[in-house]
């Protein structure tokens, strides 16, 4: 038993050296922080007690000295209470400062739930705006693919998309005449870019439009091709004398005035008998027939062409 009465020595605190606290000199360390062992000091001297167990009974002399109640014993626990009523001693460290920085906090909370929304917002986002743009994307790529072609070697199907052209043989009887060929659709779908060639360019010359040119007399093939290999072909003559003399050719007008309800002119080539193609280079003022009909159109001024023997052949017309 110590020397100090044990009423005394609960009554008795000192402050903690690491944490401020005040606590029992019962106490070995700072039941707050768990600070550094407690340097015994027992300066109140108490005389001294009769030995004593922890069932013993309190000597009758000693409960008057120090009025005990009647019931009082040795074996009373004298630990500490904390404030909610357990006599457990608190394993927080840090002492009750620290303990009262770790309360409820509105800021943490406001700041939780700041979080909160800013990670729901960022799914909603992605779910109603980035994953439909993204599938958007890949179904336009897969849809610019079209088709694929078959593999070499597998048998192609039959393309409902074939072609042919309208003019499968074509005459030219004057250098430098001009022909427009025509490729028509069978089927559905759509045809697609052509690709234009001329078996002798020397002959003929073919624009990627398909139109015809003649060059010198002779015969040459003109074909119009696809990707899938599908093919269409004319064949395209050249038929005239390069000797025939074209220096007395001319026109029965050089130029003239037509406007909105006169009567149509008729253009004429003086001097031959041959075929004659006729042209104009703006549509939109006058257009001619291909027996050289010239009918107004519109206000402006433009050229009738008549090409013959290899020989061009304008006239001014102006659109009043």
């Amino acid at each position: 038993m110590d020397t100090m009465d044990k009423t005394q020595r609960l009554n008795r605190t000192i402050p903690c050296a690491n944490c401020g606290e005040m606590y029992s000199i019962s106490y070995k360390r700072c039941p707050f922080c768990g600070g550094s062992v407690r340097k015994r000091q027992d300066p109140i001297p108490t005389p001294a007690a009769p030995k004593m167990t922890a069932t013993s009974p309190i000597p009758k002399e000693v409960k008057q000295m120090h009025e005990l109640p009647e019931d009082f014993s040795a074996d009373i626990d004298w630990t500490p209470e904390l404030d909610d009523g357990s006599p457990k001693i608190p394993t927080t460290r840090g002492g009750k400062r620290l303990q009262k920085q770790r309360r409820f906090s509105w800021g943490r909370l406001l700041a939780f739930v700041l979080s909160l929304v800013i990670v729901v917002a960022a799914a909603y986002i992605v779910v109603t705006k980035v994953v439909p743009m993204v599938q958007e994307r890949l179904h336009n790529d897969d849809s610019s693919q079209g088709t694929p072609l078959p593999a070499e070697g597998e048998p192609k199907e039959e393309a409902s998309g074939s072609f042919r052209l309208l003019d499968t043989k074509v005459t030219l009887t004057q250098k430098g005449e001009s022909k427009q060929l025509t490729a028509v659709y069978e089927g559905e779908g759509d045809m697609g870019d052509l690709k234009w060639e001329s078996s002798d360019t020397q002959i003929v010359m073919v624009s990627g439009e398909g139109k015809l040119t003649a060059l010198r007399p002779g015969t040459a093939t003109v074909t119009a091709s696809r990707k899938d290999d599908t093919k269409a072909q004319c064949e395209v003559t050249c038929l005239w004398d390069d000797n025939a003399s074209t220096a007395s050719l001319y026109l029965n007008k050089v130029d003239f005035t037509i406007g909105a309800g006169e009567p149509n002119v008729t253009l004429k080539v003086i001097g031959t008998s041959d075929p004659v193609t006729w042209s104009v280079e703006n549509p939109n003022v006058v257009s001619v027939s291909e027996t050289g009909v010239v009918k107004y159109v519109g206000k402006g001024k433009t050229k009738v062409i008549a090409t013959v023997g290899g020989q061009t052949l304008t006239c001014v017309v102006y659109g009043k």
